[in-house]
């Protein structure tokens, strides 16, 4: 997959960031395990809506053999048209 960093770290942001693959990696995995947990507890359901939240930073430079990459912890809100209950997921 072709991916490209944007103007401040020399890219020319023609195509999507490197984390941005990672971003819609995590959101398609979580959605595929609520859909199979759904599925083999029975529950039925139409509308999946999943976002996934992250923040990454950087500091230095990985020219100068200084550069430090920072990941937080990532969010996720899951919503779900369904008649079960949200304790038939836990």
């Amino acid at each position: 997959m072709t991916s490209d960093e944007g103007s401040y770290l020399g890219g020319t942001d023609l195509a999507p960031f490197p984390l941005g693959f990672f971003n819609a990696g995590l959101q398609s995995d979580l959605a595929g395990r609520v859909a199979a947990l759904a599925k083999a507890r029975g529950i039925n359901w139409s509308q999946l809506a999943i976002g996934v939240s992250t923040q990454y930073s950087l500091s230095g430079s990985f020219v100068d053999g200084t550069g430090r990459g920072y990941a937080e912890a990532v969010g996720a809100h899951v919503e779900m048209d369904t008649p079960a209950s949200d304790c038939a997921f836990r």
